[in-house]
């Protein structure tokens, strides 16, 4: 339950992001539509990640009910703030997905290296184990400081633990999901003009 709490908005982070390094030049006939809104398609491809993420939280649901009964874990009245960590995810996410997006038209090497990031992102981030049992306390801030660590962390504290996300995850939440759209929102406004032209 630990790991499925965790893994699930990893998976939706990591193959969002991957898979809109690609939505543009993919799509090379719509770009060059002049009234054609290039931030759509990186935004379609975290839409359609959100949908699998939501389609698959009624397994983890199901499986939380399954610990509950046995007394493994105690469900509370916390397992409703979920939607609200899905809103701040998907803006972080999207933020991330639209700068990618647009600077891998540019720079084409950028999927294989993300690749290779997210391989290492995996483990930085604490989905299989507890970020406060590290025992370096310099390395225990460096994975506080990774922007998916509060996400995942809080949504085991609502669903695995059954309590609200510390204050400092709740406010590292707001603020990478407001920095990512904003830098989003920066970078594909510098790039859009040249995207027709370079894919």
């Amino acid at each position: 339950m630990f790991l499925f709490a965790g893994i699930l908005p990893w998976t939706f982070f990591s193959a969002a992001v991957l898979e809109s390094t690609s939505s543009i030049s993919s799509n090379a006939g719509l770009i060059k539509k002049v009234m054609f809104p290039a931030e759509a398609l990186p935004l379609v491809t975290v839409a359609s990640h959100l949908v699998h993420f939501i389609l698959a939280m009624p397994v983890l649901l199901l499986a939380t009910l399954g610990f509950a009964l046995h007394g493994d874990i105690t469900i509370t009245m916390t397992i409703l703030l979920v939607p609200v960590l899905m809103i701040l995810q998907t803006l972080f996410v999207a933020g991330i997905a639209m700068t990618v997006s647009s600077a891998s038209v540019l720079f084409r090497d950028l999927r294989d290296i993300l690749t290779n990031l997210m391989q290492l992102g995996f483990f930085v981030t604490p989905i299989l184990y507890l970020v406060d049992r590290v025992q370096s306390r310099p390395l225990r801030a460096l994975l506080r400081l990774n922007p998916m660590t509060p996400f995942v962390v809080s949504y085991q504290d609502v669903l695995f633990f059954g309590h609200l996300p510390g204050i400092w995850d709740a406010l590292l939440m707001l603020a990478y999901a407001l920095a990512s759209m904003a830098m989003g929102v920066i970078v594909f406004g510098r790039l859009r003009d040249t995207l027709a032209e370079a894919i």
